[in-house]
Parts: C-alpha cells; sequence; structure tokens
C-alpha cells in the first residue's frame, strides 16, 4: 500500500477512480469487443431459443429483485427499530 501511496504521490500512477486516456480506450474497445461477440452470438441462436433465453434472464433478474426487496425489508429488524434520538447543539 504504501508503494502504492508513492506512486500516486510522484505522479507515476494516477489517483484511484482516475483513469489516463490509453486506458479508457483500452477499455472502450474491450466494452465494445465484448459486445459484437453477443451481438454474432445472438444471431446464431433460433428465434425461439432467443425468447427462451430472454425469459430466463428476466426470470433472473426478478429473483435478484425480490432478494434485494428481501434483504431491504429486514435492514430495520436487523438495527432495531427504536433510534435513540438525540438534540446536537449548534454553536
Amino acid at each position: 500500500a504504501a508503494t502504492a501511496a508513492s506512486a500516486v504521490a510522484s505522479g507515476e500512477l494516477p489517483p484511484p477512480g482516475w483513469r489516463t486516456a490509453g486506458e479508457r480506450a483500452a477499455v472502450s474497445d474491450e466494452l465494445a469487443a465484448l459486445a459484437e461477440l453477443l451481438g454474432t452470438m445472438r444471431h446464431l441462436l433460433p428465434a425461439d431459443l432467443q425468447q427462451q433465453l430472454a425469459e430466463v434472464l428476466r426470470q433472473i433478474l426478478l429473483l435478484l429483485r425480490a432478494v434485494i426487496d428481501w434483504m431491504v425489508d429486514q435492514l430495520p429488524t436487523v438495527r432495531g427499530t427504536d433510534v435513540p434520538l438525540r438534540d446536537i447543539p449548534v454553536a
């Protein structure tokens, strides 16, 4: 970690969360290639199989949404419903 911090401080590496133009272009090219590959694979499948795959993906997304909703509903019971309130003096 110290080596990475000194590399950022000296300007050898950009700070976390920032990418150089070359890195952004590389990521963009990789995403474009992946999208093209998925599009090609999609066109190779018969129409009925495409429909079935779309339905399976839809069901997976609905399941994920239900799990997230359930987790959010569980949050108040984990933390407790009574949150003590206190006045914060403003000087």
